[in-house]
């Protein structure tokens, strides 16, 4: 199985995000404020 890679989050939300940390395909370049979700709210790529 290949580990869940968003090259951002508009391609994240496609496939359902927010994203949890510690969740597949979560990683700290999309969270923009360190809050633990990626990918939440109105976030720009």
């Amino acid at each position: 199985m290949f580990p869940t890679y968003y090259p951002s989050c508009s391609w994240a939300r496609s496939a359902g995000a927010p994203i949890a940390r510690g969740s597949p395909g979560y990683r700290p370049q999309l969270d923009a404020d360190n809050a633990g979700i990626a990918c939440e709210g109105f976030q720009q790529d």
